[in-house]
């Protein structure tokens, strides 16, 4: 499947539909003296791939929500144009969002530790400028899809030492790199090579997961952060039954948080449907509302 052209497409729906079913939850005590503001590949560090695109809204106040936004592709590829139009999106909508790059796994030096590293840079990149920017200076929303939303859990709920991140939202992500299913699809697909990258150990079959699977794993780091799901019923590449059983341990641990089933959604959630778009950019909106501001 070309991923890229998959995202291509079902943002452009998203695009769309932002602009004619968007919710009225904008601020009412918005500064007017505030311009809309975009910038873009904005440098965050010195590794080329530290970079962001910051789009602001109109009339920002210390409350507006601020998403941070991860993009997917089995960790090893892909970049932040593949959200450019969600990121649109939620700028429409009055909410500011601010779209990175990461570094890249690899089977050499950069894991799931160093990725941690680039969000949290990021993330203190953000804050620096935030006055300068005329954005809140904490309680951010930490949006991925894919492998990107298995990042932002797992940063989320491990990693959010100083709970910058306020609320997170993960779409058709993996929350547990240890389940048989999710291993045996990865391999069937040529994709263990990429779970070899993000974790840093290699996986042969029939001989035990290496505790790298678990450290990496979201499912065993629960904590009490407004977490949303959404996951398609028929994903071949994440079981939903491994999000189902995440959400009781996140239940277990009085994490507030919601499921946001797809019945007939694989991994790319069918996003390039309309009708399934507006619903699940109308969670992530409402989502970002009740915990972002």
């Amino acid at each position: 499947m070309n991923f890229r052209l998959v995202f291509s497409a079902l943002f452009a729906c998203l695009f769309m539909l932002s602009c004619e079913k968007s919710i009225s939850l904008n601020n009412t005590s918005a500064n007017p003296n505030l311009d809309e503001l975009k910038q873009y590949d904005v440098a965050y560090g010195a590794d080329p791939a530290y970079r962001m695109d910051v789009c602001l809204p109109q009339g920002r106040v210390g409350n507006t929500p601020v998403v941070i936004l991860l993009h997917g592709a089995y960790w090893t590829m892909g970049g932040k144009e593949t959200m450019t139009r969600w990121q649109d999106s939620f700028l429409r909508n009055h909410i500011a969002a601010i779209n990175i790059n990461v570094r890249k796994a690899d089977t050499i030096s950069v894991h799931y530790q160093s990725i941690v590293e680039d969000i949290h840079n990021a993330i203190n990149y953000i804050t620096a400028h935030s006055k300068e920017w005329g954005i809140r200076n904490s309680g951010y929303v930490l949006v991925g899809m894919n492998s990107g939303g298995h990042m932002a859990l797992l940063y989320t709920h491990k990693y959010n030492f100083d709970d910058m991140i306020k609320a997170v939202i993960a779409l058709a992500a993996p929350s547990d790199l240890t389940d048989d299913m999710y291993l045996n699809n990865m391999i069937s697909l040529n994709k263990l090579k990429e779970l070899e990258a993000i974790t840093g150990k290699p996986y042969v079959l029939g001989t035990g997961v290496p505790t790298a699977y678990l450290d990496a794993s979201p499912r065993f780091y629960p904590k009490k952060t407004p977490t949303l799901l959404i996951h398609g019923k028929a994903d071949d590449v994440v079981p939903f039954n491994q999000t189902n059983a995440y959400q009781v341990i996140l239940n277990n641990t009085k994490c507030y948080n919601r499921l946001f089933p797809l019945s007939a959604a694989g991994y790319d959630l069918n996003l390039t449907d309309p009708a399934v778009a507006g619903s699940v950019f109308k969670e992530m909106q409402n989502w970002c509302w009740q915990f972002g501001a």
